[in-house]
């Protein structure tokens, strides 16, 4: 309080206000009272904004972005990691910033042994990891997918990890639908301190994934999924 001026997060969100329909569903989602919209117009208040992205992973016209971690940059790097797949099963883990993310950096420099076919994304919250992403790395030729962040009561932006986990049943319902196992996609919580917790987490993914046997031809996976299909389930999970 004794600074002159205040600090922002750099991580807050961003507005395209040609994309926006004024749907509501970011004023809403946030609890932090950073999104309002008045007069026909979104106004976002920056001071209040704390970078979760719960807002982002809604907007249905991608009117509302965190840079660095756009569904354009996130997808950039799913189809990167996938684009050599050179282990089975190949799982891709979405991890939150703040905790798992470091859980799974300790388990790399305590040198606790986990399997080496887990590719990680790091996310700020992974109630900013909108659903049309997890299926993107289906798309793209993953066997799992794997999101992980805090203990709900330890959760850096309050319900973001309750934001995701209501969000994981509805993936759940439409991978179902869509011909694959719903087992394929996993939601965890892990802290910084839990390294041991990761990998016992990929261990066991990766077992189960095994008993689940590759993805067929046909199935799911991009080369197979013709693009009336892939977005008709775009489509959907918009509207989650």
């Amino acid at each position: 309080m004794s600074k002159e001026h205040i600090e922002l997060d750099p991580h807050i969100v961003y507005f395209n206000s040609e994309e926006c329909d004024l749907c509501r569903l970011c004023e809403d989602i946030c609890i932090y009272n950073a999104l309002k919209i008045e007069n026909d117009k979104l106004n976002i208040t920056n001071v209040n904004c704390t970078g979760c992205g719960a807002c982002a992973a809604m907007c249905h016209t991608d009117a509302l972005y965190i840079p660095g971690f756009t569904k354009k940059q996130i997808n950039s790097q799913i189809t990167t990691i996938l684009d050599k797949k050179s282990e089975y099963p190949l799982i891709v883990a979405f991890l939150c910033n703040w905790c798992s993310y470091m859980g799974a950096d300790l388990a790399g420099t305590s040198k606790i042994n986990y399997p080496t076919n887990v590719r990680s994304i790091r996310v700020m919250c992974t109630a900013m990891l909108n659903p049309s992403l997890v299926f993107e790395a289906f798309f793209n030729g993953a066997d799992g997918v794997l999101i992980a962040g805090c203990h709900p009561q330890d959760c850096h932006y309050d319900t973001g990890f309750i934001k995701a986990a209501n969000r994981y049943e509805s993936i759940k319902e439409i991978l179902g639908e869509s011909g694959l196992n719903e087992n394929r996609v996993r939601i965890e919580s892990i802290s910084a301190g839990e390294g041991e917790k990761f990998a016992q987490v990929v261990s066991n993914f990766k077992t189960e994934l095994e008993k689940l046997g590759p993805i067929k031809p046909g199935e799911y996976q991009k080369p197979y999924v013709g693009e009336h299909k892939k977005e008709k389930i775009k489509v959907k999970l918009n509207e989650l």
